[in-house]
């Protein structure tokens, strides 16, 4: 696998991610001020990380089972570590929506991911039986 494929998926979710947080920003504002903002931002950057790290699975493992499995246990356990972490610190940006900033941010990035994982299963099939 390239790095250029990694980079151009990776680029991808976080435009996605980019357009969902144009659309949460001003919600969470609304409804909780810039607490709301920040919980959105919060959201953002721990579902971008998650990610970026799962993106890059393909580069260290070469079955693809192996590579979907290491991206989907990163790819959840990352946002839910951190709504449990938030949860047990009593962080002031619960009260803000924040858990429910991430699981939204972490069904976007689920969705996008999942895409881009099927896309590039078929590919490598399509490679495969050439």
């Amino acid at each position: 696998m390239q790095i250029g494929a990694v980079l151009a998926r990776m680029g991808l979710l976080f435009f996605a991610l980019a357009v969902a947080f144009l659309g949460a920003a001003p919600i969470g504002f609304w409804l909780f001020g810039w607490e709301g903002v920040a919980a959105a931002g919060l959201a953002v950057a721990v579902c971008s990380f998650a990610g970026a790290v799962a993106e890059l699975s393909p580069l260290f493992f070469s079955q693809v089972l192996t590579q979907v499995l290491f991206s989907m246990l990163l790819r959840v356990s990352l946002p839910m570590g951190a709504c449990l972490a938030l949860v047990g610190l009593k962080h002031p940006l619960v009260e803000a929506g924040a858990i429910y900033q991430l699981l939204v941010f972490y069904l976007i990035t689920l969705i996008v991911e999942s895409s881009l994982a099927v896309g590039r299963m078929r590919r490598q099939e399509s490679i495969g039986s050439l």
